[in-house]
């Protein structure tokens, strides 16, 4: 009895080990799959933030006068006086490709905002 439990116990160590050198054996495209799988939850856990951040920069720019004026201002490289300007990136050249990102951030004020005061 104790005999054939050892043998028995031999024969699947010696699967195992085959079946951990054999690459046609399928348990290294388990392990390797098994990686990919924790690769692509990682990377869908990044992309759930990228895709919150995007949501919450739509919400603000369809609710919030101050976020379009901005994200405006950003886009055309406009600034209010005592704003300065600072731009990022190559400049733009006429007839080539629009920037993926904005090339404009604006510095943020040290003053309080005033409104506007129409033309007169």
């Amino acid at each position: 009895m104790r005999r054939d439990l050892g043998i028995a116990l031999g024969v699947v160590a010696l699967t195992v080990a085959f079946a951990a050198w054999d690459p046609d054996s399928g348990l290294r495209t388990w392990w390797a799959l098994q990686q990919d799988a924790a690769a692509a939850r990682a990377r869908i856990g990044q992309l759930r933030d990228e895709i919150a951040r995007d949501e919450g920069e739509i919400r603000a720019l369809r609710e919030d006068p101050l976020a379009q004026e901005r994200a405006i201002r950003e886009d055309l490289g406009f600034a209010r006086p005592g704003e300065t300007v600072v731009r990022l990136g190559p400049p733009r050249t006429v007839g080539g490709p629009a920037p993926s990102r904005p090339l404009v951030r604006l510095a943020p004020r040290s003053q309080p905002r005033r409104p506007a005061r129409p033309d007169r």
